[in-house]
């Protein structure tokens, strides 16, 4: 599925602006923005929702531990940073 996001101007760092599709953007604690909504949305999917069931968009202790969970799962290092790796489990493309 390809999604396109919607431009902000927000020159903080941690927020990604790109469009959905092709690489995905390492993502770690503190950065923020539809990526990471995404993220937590599969998190959620596969059952390891953030703490406080939110989907904000928001990279947080809270999601962090969601991720470690996760990876903890599928024997991955458990970084608590959504990377390559990470992203193929989410969106099964790796077993």
């Amino acid at each position: 599925m390809l999604r396109t996001m919607r431009a902000v101007d927000d020159r903080r760092m941690g927020t990604y602006n790109e469009p959905f599709g092709g690489d995905h953007p390492q993502l770690e604690e503190f950065h923020k923005g539809e990526w990471v909504e995404y993220a937590q949305q599969l998190l959620t999917n596969h059952g390891y929702p953030p703490q406080d069931h939110r989907i904000d968009g928001y990279f947080g202790p809270m999601t962090k531990e969601a991720v470690r969970d996760f990876q903890g799962h599928w024997g991955l290092d458990t970084t608590g940073v959504i990377d390559e790796r990470t992203w193929g489990l989410l969106e099964g493309v790796e077993v």
